[in-house]
């Protein structure tokens, strides 16, 4: 069986990559990779299309899963506001009103926590730039054209940008979607899936070992993935 993973851009795409080298330990598996947006990428499992998505997401505003499909959080992150090494850095969020910003398609997990920080600050931009694809948001950054919220895994390793210290509130996390059925997934997409998971791990500790983590990974033997809410946050509801 050749199971089918998809995975919305960088850093997911280097992510996948070393997944790729993981499946050397399993070599009758040949993973066939499609990149896609988020929006495709959700709507390929309900096709039938599509075994394993890895995928960018915001904690507060999760997507729900596509019927068929489990998650598992892989890792999580903070946001940070980067602005270009050229300009002034801000001390408040009042002083990024009115200047030109750069965000991501609505889908984007940047792109719903920019809107809530400009809905907490009250931020309009000037001039609202739209880049599909985060490295061409870090490009935009890095060229002078505007602010931008990245996560923190991102954000560090910009050049042309400086890291603010205004709080984003929310967390950026990366899910494994895989499609499922009554038997649970089959022996194929469960090597894949341990091999992206290895991938994931080894990802973190490279992080770690960078020396540009604000503070050391912490790495949980059970994130929970936004779906795996507690019964009183059903009530809630």
């Amino acid at each position: 069986m050749y199971p089918s993973i998809c995975c919305p851009f960088q850093p997911k795409s280097q992510l996948l990559r070393f997944g790729c080298g993981c499946m050397e330990t399993t070599p009758k598996v040949l993973p066939v990779i499609v990149e896609a947006d988020l929006p495709d990428g959700l709507d390929a499992p309900r096709r039938g299309t599509l075994d394993l998505l890895v995928a960018s997401d915001d904690r507060e505003t999760a997507v729900e899963l596509p019927a068929g499909a489990i998650a598992q959080a892989m890792s999580e992150d903070e946001y940070r506001l980067v602005v270009p090494d050229s300009w002034a850095v801000p001390g408040s969020a009042a002083e990024l009103h009115g200047r030109p910003w750069i965000v991501g398609p609505g889908h984007a997990a940047g792109a719903r926590a920019f809107a809530r920080f400009a809905a907490l600050h009250g931020i309009e931009p000037s001039v609202r730039h739209q880049a599909r694809q985060p490295s061409a948001i870090q490009v935009l950054v890095a060229g002078g054209l505007g602010a931008a919220v990245l996560p923190a895994y991102v954000a560090t390793r910009l050049r042309g940008a400086v890291v603010t210290g205004l709080a984003v509130p929310g967390q950026t996390v990366v899910r494994l979607l895989v499609r499922t059925g009554p038997g649970g997934p089959p022996p194929a997409v469960r090597a894949a899936r341990l091999a992206i998971r290895q991938a994931g791990l080894d990802a973190v500790e490279r992080y770690a070992a960078s020396g540009l983590a604000p503070h050391d990974p912490v790495v949980s033997a059970r994130l929970t993935d936004p779906s795996e809410r507690t019964s009183a946050e059903r009530t809630a509801d």
